[in-house]
């Protein structure tokens, strides 16, 4: 875990092409001078642990309200962490930080070694994706138009900036030929979030930071969301910077999670499987609640070791009612390894077996999940996440936070 507190371009009548403004494009949150040439004489790349790096950084505001306290955190190139807390934490103004459109007060911050309090905010947004929880999107564009903003803007030749837009909505499970040519209020709310993800992708930024990119969508469209996310990230390996207000969002989607409490001090920075298993403060097991235990099934896998023999008691009884399906044959309800203990317990309520078979990726059974030995694996991961908990030198084991 790498995380602490210490205490635990141009002018703004730019024209874009398309008769906006850059005090609009800021606005929406949109690389408004990428168009600028690069800074000759740069310093060269620090050398840092992480694709972002922040050093000791604050910010107090000019009424004297400290946003954010002497944080310090790495995040790692590939790695997706969410920003969560209450309101008024500093979750969103760390991000901000991060592309400079709030300046901090003190502190270093680091994008692939660069120090980017030291960097042009123009070559620095280049390199950055920026996707807010309103889209952003400009009316008046078609889907293409709005996609293509920041290569326009770099002026790429319009045959690729054609084939990169196509790409990328096709990359976000939009139809080019369907979507393209439509205005915004023509799409729905999910659409309009996915075109906005296009957009920041458009220049092939390597970090990507988003502001509840799907909190204003219905709980139907934000699973849907999520886990195409999901699947894109896996894809595309960015390094990303998400705020949330959502607990289970951030276990479903985060390699790891930094847990703020008001005053923007970090209270803990771990994986989800970590912060649900051994909350670092007595803030951080009030913040996660009772039903962590809960959350934690979503993100503990199905293990070899957390299986019963295929053949072990009460293999050869007959399946109850719960488990025949209407038609001549029941099917036959099956997990696969690797996948999470929450879709096991699903299957398990479903049977009144009390047992559900295991495969292997290659379909063959590896075993049988009961209650007794679901149990048994989440008490297995509750302990192992206590286990990588840093020790300090006398032996005790240190503060997460």
């Amino acid at each position: 875990m790498t995380g602490s507190n210490k205490a635990t371009g141009g002018p703004d009548g730019l024209d874009t092409g398309t008769g906006t403004t850059k005090a609009q494009l800021t606005e929406r949150g949109v690389d408004e001078a990428a168009a600028a040439p690069a800074q000759p004489g740069a310093a060269a790349p620090e050398r840092t642990t992480g694709m972002i790096s922040l050093r000791d950084v604050g910010k107090r505001f000019p009424d004297g309200t400290v946003a954010v306290h002497d944080l310090s955190l790495e995040v790692a190139e590939g790695e997706l962490v969410c920003l969560i807390g209450p309101s008024g934490c500093g979750k969103t103004t760390t991000m901000k930080m991060i592309n400079r459109l709030i300046e901090p007060t003190h502190g270093q911050i680091f994008i692939d070694g660069e120090e980017v309090t030291r960097a042009d905010p123009v070559r620095l947004r280049r390199r950055i994706g920026y996707v807010i929880q309103q889209v952003g999107l400009f009316p008046h564009l078609t889907v293409r138009a709005n996609v293509a903003t920041v290569p326009r803007l770099l002026g790429w030749p319009r045959a690729k900036i054609r084939t990169r837009t196509d790409e990328l909505l096709e990359l976000v499970g939009l139809d080019p030929a369907a979507v393209g040519g439509r205005y915004p209020h023509e799409l729905s709310g999910g659409q309009r979030q996915r075109v906005g993800v296009a957009r920041a992708l458009a220049a092939d930024p390597p970090v990507l930071l988003m502001d509840e990119p799907f909190s204003a969508i219905d709980p139907i469209a934000r699973d849907r969301l999520q886990a195409e996310f999901l699947r894109l990230q896996a894809e595309i390996r960015k390094t990303i910077v998400f705020v949330t207000h959502d607990l289970d969002e951030a276990v479903r989607l985060a390699s790891r999670i930094a847990v703020f409490r008001q005053g923007g001090h970090l209270e803990q920075y771990d994986t989800p499987a970590a912060v649900l298993s051994q909350p670092a403060t007595p803030f951080v097991a009030d913040f996660t609640g009772a039903g962590r235990s809960l959350l934690r099934l979503a993100v503990t896998p199905i293990r070899r070791e957390d299986l019963e023999p295929v053949g072990g008691p009460g293999a050869d009884e007959p399946p109850g009612p719960a488990d025949r399906a209407p038609g001549p044959e029941a099917p036959e309800l099956t997990a696969r390894l690797g996948s999470p203990l929450r879709d096991a317990l699903a299957l398990l309520l479903s049977t009144d077996s009390g047992r559900v078979t295991v495969r292997d990726g290659d379909g063959r059974p590896a075993g049988v999940l009961t209650p007794a030995s679901l149990h048994a694996a989440m008490r297995r991961a509750a302990a192992e996440a206590f286990s990588a908990l840093p020790a300090e030198p006398g032996g005790e084991l240190a503060d997460a936070g």
